[in-house]
């Protein structure tokens, strides 16, 4: 008796996705931060305006963005499309989000990879950023930011099968001071939502 209504749990259990298969980011858990890691609060969202851009193309004013808020970031940026969201990890340093736009088969077009590491100081995100470059850019298999755009941003544009937009800033938020990584890749054809992307998120971090 047991074993037969072991067998029929068995059966009735349902089946997880094929070995290889892609999976879509799973919603976002309650942001529970590790112990060194203050929990962000959020600013509001700054409505684009015309702006000098880090590199190509910006939000026009007006523009119909979706705004990408509770995923535990110090600040919030615009994207083009309803976007999925996911936690992709924490460390007890480094908090780690993924933003996608995806196709109705799953196949990512416009994707955003963002690590966060809180600093004592301005001056310390600053003196901490090679560091905090190898670990994010290792962590999402990104080209590190290598060209520098100003005094707290650094930049680098790869070419390929996919356009890739490597950026690290500090910046200050509600009084705490930060390092952001981001990578922002897409298929050929979404370069100019890519840059828009990017630079909302220079924006939103002056």
């Amino acid at each position: 008796m047991g074993s037969a209504i072991g067998s029929k749990t068995k059966e009735q259990r349902p089946a997880g996705p094929p070995p290889g298969a892609l999976v879509s980011p799973a919603a976002l858990p309650s942001p529970a931060l590790k112990p060194g890691i203050v929990k962000p609060k959020p600013g509001a969202y700054i409505p684009p305006v015309p702006a000098v851009s880090l590199i190509g193309a910006t939000y026009e004013r007006g523009a119909d963005v979706q705004e990408v808020t509770g995923i535990g970031l110090p600040f919030v940026f615009g994207w083009p499309r309803p976007p999925k969201t996911a936690a992709v990890g924490l460390s007890s340093t480094t908090v780690y989000r993924r933003v996608v736009t995806e196709r109705n088969n799953g196949s990512v077009v416009l994707g955003a990879q963002i690590a966060l590491r809180p600093c004592a100081t301005l001056a310390a995100c600053l003196a901490e950023r090679a560091t905090f470059d190898q670990e994010w850019t290792a962590t999402f298999k990104a080209p590190a930011p290598a060209t520098a755009k100003d005094g707290r941003t650094w930049l680098t544009v790869q070419q390929g099968t996919q356009y890739r937009l490597s950026m690290t800033r500090a910046f200050t938020a509600d009084g705490q001071s930060w390092l952001v990584g981001v990578v922002v890749a897409a298929v050929r054809g979404e370069e100019l939502a890519a840059q828009r992307v990017l630079n909302d998120i220079w924006r939103q971090t002056q």
